[in-house]
């Protein structure tokens, strides 16, 4: 898998999880509203909650050296096609 594969891939699973703790927040608010601590009040949603977000933290660590890998990429690419050409 290509590196911009393997981003599109993770970019993809990013938002993926941000639903996946987006899908709390009404509850959140409700608990905050009510001075109700959201992981006693909800602890399975709380807990669906703490994995999306542990993943997502790890997805945004693998997603940066792949970003500046990418970059050095496409400016190999941008070279060898000037080299080629002779355009510059």
């Amino acid at each position: 898998m290509g590196t911009r594969s393997k981003i599109e891939a993770l970019e993809a699973e990013k938002l993926e999880l941000r639903a996946k703790m987006e899908a709390s927040d009404g509850r959140t608010s409700k608990c905050a509203k009510l001075g109700i601590p959201f992981k006693e009040a909800y602890p399975d949603d709380f807990a669906e909650y703490k994995k999306a977000n542990t993943r997502y933290n790890q997805v945004e660590e693998e997603l940066r050296p792949l970003y500046v890998q990418l970059k050095e990429e496409e400016e190999a690419e941008e070279a060898l096609a000037v080299h080629e050409t002779g355009e510059r």
